[in-house]
């Protein structure tokens, strides 16, 4: 057989007109499709939701058709609808069995690594917009056991894929305890608060405290403050030859996982230079974007130019660049959402950056925080490392159970009798 011999692929949902335009039915983007998590949270008006988007009744199994969702085994149920209807995004194949399939044990099936494997060859459209066709669902080949045997398989499934998925949340919840540790250490590392009681001083601004021996000072007088700019995008003649690299926000997304930044998405050109106001600043400088994500911050590895978005530290002999980017990069993070607080259009302006105020302990502690936070952080790359090992074990065996169950049955599978 065929999945359209077991199946409607999608069909109408003529139960739509009953409602009335102002009904409230359940709405799915995309990042709520989940085959062990459906959220059903977001609900919008019938009117809203009436042309344009993807309609589903109570039962129907939902199938993701676009790269990369589609390969990662999301197809869900639709359970639990309010009216027992619902819209979602037009990138869903709608399922709705005939009563010769069990829907958990076709939703089981639409989520074998073979059926996955064959959709994705069978994709069309361009890179990164890729999309498994109406006529592929159609026309696959399908085998169903009798239904009670079905019924036993997708039980059988239920219980075993529920369980990898609660190991998978509980190594999930223990990645996200390791990233938070890591940077509560070298917060602490960066504010010298290994230091007993005794030792401390009340800071200021927002230091709560700092070791008595290290002195507090605004940034200004411990590091030059500089910035970048934007060369004329209507003067093509700006942006030929461009060979100097200039870090934009094209560059903030790397560097959340950067402490060195040597290259950038965009490059400048002398005369974009000479016609503006940026200019080349020396390796070690230490950058921060002042929009889009607040915060983020690199040490250029070599002399580069930035834009207007970033302010650009140049350290004095008294502050180690790398101790500074610890600052920003842990500590200093939640002064700096401060700054943008109620704001329509989140920044950081240059006069709040003048009067940045930061710990400024002996240049060898300085160096001593700096690897000590380096081992932390290589903890937590180790950690993360072990957990994502895991999990993928863990993904491996939820796949291999599943395409055994849907194409051999579940005998001989551990722990089946």
């Amino acid at each position: 057989m065929r999945i359209r011999d077991v199946c409607e692929v999608n069909p109408g949902v003529p139960q739509w007109d009953r409602l009335a335009d102002d009904d409230l039915v359940p709405f799915l983007p995309m990042e709520r499709v989940w085959t062990d998590r459906l959220d059903l949270s977001e609900e919008r008006p019938k009117s809203e939701v009436a042309t344009g988007y993807t309609r589903f009744a109570e039962g129907d199994l939902l199938l993701p058709k676009i790269t990369p969702t589609f390969e990662a085994g999301r197809a869900a149920v639709a359970a639990g609808l309010t009216a027992g209807l619902g819209a979602g995004t037009t990138e869903l194949h709608v399922l709705r069995p005939n009563g010769q399939v069990h829907p958990r044990w076709l939703l089981h099936f639409l989520n074998h690594a073979t059926f996955l494997g064959r959709g994705h060859a069978d994709m069309y459209g361009v890179a990164g917009q890729k999309r498994i066709s109406a006529d592929f669902v159609k026309s696959y080949a399908v085998e169903p056991p009798p239904l009670e045997v079905q019924v036993h398989v997708a039980r059988y499934l239920d219980t075993e894929t529920a369980q990898i998925d609660r190991l998978i949340g509980e190594l999930d919840t223990m990645s996200k305890l390791v990233t938070e540790q890591s940077r509560e250490n070298q917060t602490c590392l960066a504010l010298g608060m290994s230091s007993s009681p005794s030792e401390m001083d009340a800071g200021r601004a927002w230091i709560p405290q700092v070791p008595a021996h290290w002195r507090v000072a605004r940034l200004k007088y411990e590091a030059r403050l500089e910035s970048g700019h934007t060369p004329s995008r209507s003067e093509p003649e700006l942006w030929q030859n461009c060979t100097i690299p200039w870090v934009s926000l094209n560059d903030v997304t790397a560097m959340a996982s950067l402490e060195v930044i040597d290259t950038t998405v965009n490059l400048i050109s002398e005369a974009g230079l000479a016609a503006s106001s940026a200019r080349v600043l020396p390796a070690g400088t230490v950058i921060v974007s002042r929009d889009a994500t607040i915060g983020r911050t690199a040490i250029l590895a070599r002399p580069m130019a930035t834009s207007q978005h970033f302010a650009d530290w140049i350290c004095g002999p008294n502050l180690d660049p790398r101790y500074l980017w610890l600052l920003f990069r842990t500590a200093m993070q939640p002064y700096f959402n401060s700054l943008t607080d109620g704001a329509t259009l989140r920044t950081i302006g240059m006069p709040d950056m003048r009067q940045i105020v930061v710990p400024v302990p002996p240049l060898t502690e300085q160096h001593e925080i700096v690897r000590a936070a380096e081992g932390v952080r290589r903890w937590e790359t180790h950690a993360l490392s072990e957990i994502r090992a895991q999990v993928a074990l863990l993904r491996e065996r939820r796949q291999a159970l599943i395409t055994h169950a849907v194409t051999h049955g579940i005998e001989g599978l551990p722990g089946v009798a």
